[in-house]
């Protein structure tokens, strides 16, 4: 078939386009030159605006050019921005809320982790209680109770040991059950001033006192005094219907041994027992004093 002009229009001819490697690269020129016309187009209506109106103020050419850019984006390009912008506050509320939370974080480890390292390393002051208690403990032994004996102005702690170490700083429990319980509760001393060595001077009917840790108090009246070979131990039988305690001391000599037995006695009977010392000591007074007047 021979070359020549297409029929219709000029811009479909052959010859139009033989200098073009395809019809498609000829289409692309063609809208690429619609669009270079339409922005000279805009440029032209500026100009022409400007000469009619003068120049706009800055609100006015803002409105004509978002006017402009929906005529030739349309409302997608619109659509964007209000994406874009959505987005921008996004991050913003994002940064805000992370740098809060490592406000509160840092807070906490300050309060939970250096504050409280600072409170240990600082000695607080020693807190004062106005409630009574017994100490635990006394030279690395541990407490039981005390040991109450006003007739001979004794008073020593009870430790849960017959060590050295304990019979040294204390009296020590040898044998029976616990404090102000049924069964023989045995304590032995050293044959000290301040301990065990004014024992020879109680008499039976003498009152003792036991204090526990809770500091509950028992009286116990003595019932019998005695001694014993070391090694007769009939002194630690156990009675398990009585509260009884035996008090075990070294004689001078180191020879034989000094019992001294008690047992728990009622209030009534507590009152008793003082009555009775209150009317022996003012008879042996009496006593002393009509002894006395005679010789004069």
């Amino acid at each position: 078939m021979a070359r020549g002009k297409h029929a219709g229009n000029p811009e479909d001819s052959f010859e139009d386009t033989s200098s073009y490697r395809s019809r498609r690269e000829y289409r692309d020129m063609q809208t690429a030159t619609k669009i270079e016309e339409k922005n000279d187009n805009i440029v032209d209506t500026d100009n022409v605006n400007n000469n009619t109106y003068g120049t706009f103020n800055n609100r006015d050419t803002l409105n004509n050019r978002d006017t402009l850019n929906t005529n030739i984006l349309g409302d997608d390009f619109l659509s964007f921005e209000d994406e874009e912008s959505t987005l921008n506050y996004k991050k913003i509320f994002l940064v805000l809320g992370i740098i809060v939370v490592l406000i509160i974080a840092g807070f906490l480890v300050y309060k939970f982790v250096f504050a409280k390292d600072k409170n240990q390393e600082e000695p607080s002051e020693p807190v004062v209680s106005n409630e009574a208690k017994m100490i635990e403990t006394l030279e690395g032994c541990k407490v039981l109770g005390k040991l109450v004996i006003e007739d001979i102005k004794l008073e020593q702690y009870i430790l849960d040991s017959v060590s050295d170490n304990a019979l040294e700083n204390g009296v020590g429990k040898l044998y029976g059950g616990s404090l102000n319980n049924y069964g023989n509760l045995c304590l032995i001393g050293h044959n000290y001033e301040d301990i065990f060595e004014k024992l020879s001077e109680l008499e039976v009917g003498d009152k003792i006192t036991l204090i526990d840790r809770e500091l509950e108090e028992n009286t116990y009246k003595i019932n019998n005094i005695f001694s014993i070979e070391p090694d007769n131990l009939e002194c630690l039988l156990q009675d398990e219907t009585k509260i009884e305690l035996t008090l075990i001391t070294c004689e001078n000599g180191a020879t034989t041994r000094l019992v001294v037995k008690a047992e728990e006695v009622d209030e009534d009977d507590v009152d008793t027992i003082e009555n009775t010392n209150t009317t022996d000591s003012n008879t042996v007074n009496s006593n002393t004093t009509n002894t006395s007047k005679e010789n004069v």
